[in-house]
C-alpha cells in the first residue's frame, strides 16, 4: 500500500540514523516487532529496556511511512468525545481511557526530554472549537464532564474567543494537555538509544509468512531468511488492514501543507494546537522553526492523489487558513497526503486477537496513533513479562 504522496517535510528536514542494513541470516531473539515507525519504535524501546532480545524490521527504512506524513498534534482528546464514549463503554472505561491519553501526552514529554537529540517537543493547550452554533450544548456538556472527572479544561464563549482569536467561532473547549513535536525525529533518536541498548534493527526487510511453532513463531522474510521468536508484534499500522474485516476499520485519505517561515503568528494566541467538531475537520499548528501546519480535507479514497487534487487540497486548507487569520501571509511550501484507518469508537486495537497464537497487535486507528501507541508500548512490555495490566482489555479486538 502507497501510505503517503507529496512532498513530505518532516524527512527533509530530519536526520536519518546512520545507514541500518538488510536481515542477511537466520536469527532468534525473544520479540519480533514488524513496523519502525513511531509505534514500532515506542514498542521497541520498551521491550528493551525490559531486558527483553528485541528485533525491529521494517520494509522501508525507518520512519518512512505513516509517521513522514503525521502532523503530530498530541492530544489527549480522542474523535470521539467523552460523553460519546461513555454511552459506547460505559462511564468507567471511557473516563479512564480519556486518563491514559492525559498521561500519554505526558509520557511524551518525559521520553523526549530523555533523548540524545531535539525532537522539538513542546507542551502546547488546544483548541477544540464549535465548527457551528448547533454544537455549542453538546461542547459545553462535553466541558463539564470533562472537568467533573478531573481533566484539565475551560469553556470559551464567543466573547471570549474573541478576545483572543481574530476569528467568530460559537464557542470552544480549550485544554492544558497538548503537545506537538518532529514524528520523524522522534522516531530516529528513540530507535538510536534501543539500538545502543541492544536493539537489532533491520530495514528493507519485509515480512513473507509467520507461522506459529511450539516455541513462539516463525517468521521467513521475502529475502529467505528465518527469524524465530517468542513472540510477534505487529505494529504495521495502516497495512495490517488486508487482516480486518470491514466493519473494524474505515479507510481515509487526509491532507496536509507546511508554510514557509512566518515573520510573526499575530492573533494566534499562544500557538495553541486547534482543531473542530465539524467531520471530517481542519487542524492546525505551528512548528519550532516558525511554520504553520494546516490538515483535514479528508476523503474516504485510498487511491494515490493526483498533483491536481493535491494543490485542490492545498488550496481549500489554505483558504480555511485564511478564512481565520486574514492578517497572517501563508506562503505554501509543501504538500502531502496520508493513507488513515478510523474505528467504530475512535479507539485503537492493541493486545492479542483470537486466530493468531503468539501474536500481539499495537494498531492505533484513528486520530491519536501516538497517543495510543505510548498506552500500547506499556501493555505489550507487561504482557510479554506475563504481568496483569488491565488496561488492556479497554482495546481489544472483542470488545
Amino acid at each position: 500500500m502507497q501510505l503517503t504522496s507529496g512532498d513530505l517535510f518532516w524527512p527533509l528536514r530530519g536526520r536519518a540514523l546512520s545507514s541500518q542494513v538488510s536481515l542477511d541470516r537466520d536469527i532468534r531473539c525473544d520479540v519480533v516487532v514488524i513496523g519502525a515507525g513511531i509505534t514500532g519504535a515506542l514498542v521497541a524501546h520498551a521491550l528493551v529496556e525490559s531486558g527483553i532480545d528485541t528485533v525491529l524490521l521494517d520494509k522501508r527504512t525507518t520512519g518512512c511511512g505513516s509517521t513522514s506524513a503525521n502532523t503530530a498534534l498530541l492530544l489527549y482528546e480522542l474523535d470521539t468525545p467523552l460523553r460519546q464514549l461513555i454511552e459506547l463503554h460505559g462511564q468507567e472505561q471511557a473516563v479512564r481511557i480519556y486518563r491514559l491519553c492525559v498521561d500519554a501526552v505526558r509520557a511524551f514529554g518525559a521520553i523526549a526530554q530523555s533523548l540524545d537529540g531535539d525532537c522539538c517537543f513542546e507542551m502546547r493547550k488546544s483548541l477544540y472549537l464549535a465548527s457551528a452554533l448547533r454544537d455549542v450544548p453538546e461542547l459545553l456538556d462535553e466541558c463539564a464532564l470533562r472537568q467533573r472527572h478531573g481533566i484539565s479544561c475551560e469553556f470559551l464563549s464567543q466573547q471570549a474567543l474573541a478576545a483572543k482569536f481574530p476569528f467568530a467561532r460559537p464557542a470552544a473547549i480549550l485544554s492544558n494537555d497538548a503537545a506537538q513535536l518532529d514524528p520523524y525525529q522522534f522516531t530516529q533518536l528513540l530507535i538510536r538509544r534501543a539500538i545502543a541498548r541492544g536493539l537489532r534493527m533491520f530495514e528493507k526487510t519485509e515480512l513473507s509468512v509467520c507461522e506459529p511453532t511450539a516455541y513462539g513463531v516463525r517468521v521467513l522474510t521475502q529475502a529467505g531468511n528465518t527469524i524465530r521468536a517468542r513472540r510477534i508484534v505487529y505494529a504495521s499500522g495502516y497495512e495490517c488492514g488486508g487482516e480486518f474485516p470491514a466493519p473494524l476499520t474505515q479507510s481515509h485519505m487526509t491532507y496536509a501543507v507546511v508554510s514557509e517561515p512566518m515573520e510573526n503568528f499575530d492573533g494566534w494566541w499562544e500557538r495553541c494546537l486547534m482543531w473542530e467538531t465539524a467531520r471530517p475537520y481542519l487542524y492546525l499548528r505551528t512548528t519550532n522553526d516558525s511554520r504553520i501546519m494546516i490538515g483535514g480535507e479528508d476523503d474516504d479514497s485510498t487511491v494515490p492523489p493526483s498533483p491536481q487534487t493535491l494543490a485542490h487540497k492545498s488550496r481549500m486548507l489554505q483558504r480555511k487558513f485564511s478564512e481565520m487569520f486574514p492578517a497572517l501571509k501563508f506562503r505554501p511550501a509543501k504538500t502531502w497526503s496520508g493513507v488513515f484507518k478510523s474505528t467504530r469508537d475512535g479507539l485503537p486495537f492493541i493486545g492479542p486477537r483470537p486466530g493468531h497464537p503468539n501474536a500481539l497487535f499495537a494498531l492505533g486507528y484513528g486520530g491519536n496513533g501516538m497517543t495510543f501507541s505510548i498506552i500500547a508500548a506499556k501493555i505489550i512490555r507487561d504482557l510479554y513479562l506475563g504481568q496483569e495490566n488491565p488496561d488492556m482489555e479497554l482495546f481489544r479486538f472483542d470488545r
